[in-house]
């Protein structure tokens, strides 16, 4: 996918569990048939109707349970949402990983299927101004979703989302090079201490976490997408060491980066 655009599809094929991962944000609507849907460690039943929420830094899968399995998936990059949706709140839904979050919006008006055949067939058939419908579209559909149910897309009380955004916006462009608090609060005009408090009520992740799966979502990118040599991408992603980016992915990911790759190919 190119790094300033996204892509909608429909699709009626058919599929076994497979958890995998994609370095970019994710929806997924559900037209008919009824699947198991995994995200990290969260397990959801989905029906016709159910849209499904997916960052950038989550793995997932579905397993067929019912019927006949058709759905939409859109796929957007971290910089496209970033330029296409300036409202921190609605935002939020894919930036936002707090404890108890839940993945999964049901769509009990169906308003949204439409808005996803019109994303669709802006990519099947390309057509003047088609970026342009398709970020029109893609803000509509954020919006019914703020309306159908507001109580998903709170905003923490007590913390400012403008800085911590832009603390965000910041790990996200520079998160290969050496990041320390100091910086990032430099940049936030906040405290390190305020900061760190402050990012993990926003995004459920400290900054040394984000920072750290941003690299592996990099990695994990590389990994299947080029033939760059394990020491070559822990140079790219910002690991001093290939023993440390190798003991990192593991941990995070549960394979060797070779094993991953062999895996995925």
């Amino acid at each position: 996918m190119d790094s300033d655009r996204f892509f909608c599809r429909y699709s009626e094929l058919p599929l076994g569990f497979d958890r995998h991962f994609h370095n970019a944000h994710q929806l997924l609507y559900i037209v008919s048939g009824e699947v198991r849907v995994q995200v990290g460690s969260s397990v959801y039943g989905g029906q016709p109707g159910d849209l499904f929420v997916i960052s950038r830094l989550e793995e997932h899968g579905t397993a067929l349970e019912k019927g006949a399995y058709r759905r939409y998936t859109l796929q957007l990059s971290r910089e496209w949402l970033d330029h296409a949706l300036e409202d921190a709140r609605l935002k939020s839904l894919f930036l936002r990983r707090p404890s108890g979050f839940c993945h999964r919006l049901p769509d009990e008006s169906r308003e949204l299927e439409g808005l996803f055949h019109m994303m669709a067939e802006e990519d099947r058939v390309p057509r003047p101004f088609s970026g342009i419908s398709q970020s029109a579209l893609f803000c509509r559909l954020m919006v019914l979703c703020y309306r159908q149910d507001p109580g998903r897309f709170p905003l923490p009380a007590a913390t400012p989302a403008g800085p911590v955004l832009e603390a965000q916006r910041y790990i996200d462009a520079h998160f290969t090079e050496e990041l320390t608090m100091d910086e990032l609060a430099r940049h936030a005009f906040l405290s390190p201490s305020y900061l760190s408090h402050a990012f993990r009520e926003w995004t459920g992740y400290s900054p040394k976490q984000y920072i750290l799966l941003s690299r592996i979502a990099l990695a994990r990118e590389l990994l299947t997408t080029t033939d760059y040599d394990v020491a070559d991408i822990a140079g790219r992603c910002g690991f001093g060491d290939v023993s440390n980016f190798i003991r990192y992915f593991k941990k995070e990911t549960g394979s060797t980066p070779g094993r991953y790759r062999r895996s995925t190919g």
